[in-house]
């Protein structure tokens, strides 16, 4: 069974419920070819309570919102090795919408937010959704997980549930928090519609200086 069938599963105890937004791997023959799978654990979609609907059918091919434009190019940068920043300026279209296809994201809250997240809502939707969204990255399985301002929830629920210990809390070189599970790193990250131009140069910087990739194209150990 593919990985999004068996996130199927998974809600299928959710069906009948309102304001419960899906996701998950937006291609899934793209994601696996990657040669670094990314997983994006994000806090909640913007959208309308009342609905109820699926973000791998939104999302897809989705070149106009910021958000996945950036996390595109994320996914292009890992998986090339760190090109240089020009290229990443310069991708085309066809290039943003391949690596947009390629990646997986899924929100700790399955509740539509708007506008700036409020933390308690998020938390306490994580917390009562915390089986759901933590099966859907043991069955997503990605090579690294990069929390969108969500590390300090995620890590919190992991340390409650007794997934990881405190100490296994480490920090890169240039400041970058991040533990392993299951041997996924997950790194403590910005959203990716935190960049503009400037920031995204600053975000490419702080990749390259905590994440190394090897001659294979695969995340060395932290």
């Amino acid at each position: 069974m593919g990985i999004n069938k068996k996130l199927n599963s998974l809600f299928k105890e959710y069906k009948s419920q309102r304001n419960f937004f899906r996701d998950g791997v937006f291609n899934e023959s793209k994601f696996k070819s990657s040669k670094v799978k990314i997983l994006f654990l994000l806090k909640e979609i913007n959208g309308n309570e009342n609905d109820s609907w699926d973000l791998r059918e939104i999302v897809k091919d989705n070149t106009r919102s910021a958000t996945w434009i950036n996390a595109g190019k994320i996914h292009y940068i890992l998986n090339n090795n760190y090109p240089h920043y020009n290229n990443i300026l310069n991708l085309n279209e066809q290039e943003i919408t391949q690596s947009i296809n390629s990646i997986a994201s899924i929100n700790l809250s399955k509740k539509a937010g708007k506008g700036k997240a409020n933390y308690s809502r998020i938390y306490k939707e994580a917390t009562d959704k915390f089986r759901l969204w933590k099966t859907q990255i043991d069955i997503i399985n990605p090579d690294i997980v990069i929390c969108g301002g969500t590390f300090d929830i995620v890590q919190e629920l992991f340390e409650k549930n007794k997934i990881i210990d405190k100490k296994e809390i480490k920090e890169t070189s240039n400041g970058m928090n991040y533990f392993y599970h299951n041997k996924m790193p997950f790194i403590d990250f910005v959203h990716p519609a935190f960049f503009g131009r400037c920031r995204l140069s600053f975000g490419y910087s702080f990749l390259k200086g905590a994440i190394k990739i090897t001659s294979t194209g695969k995340i060395a150990r932290l």
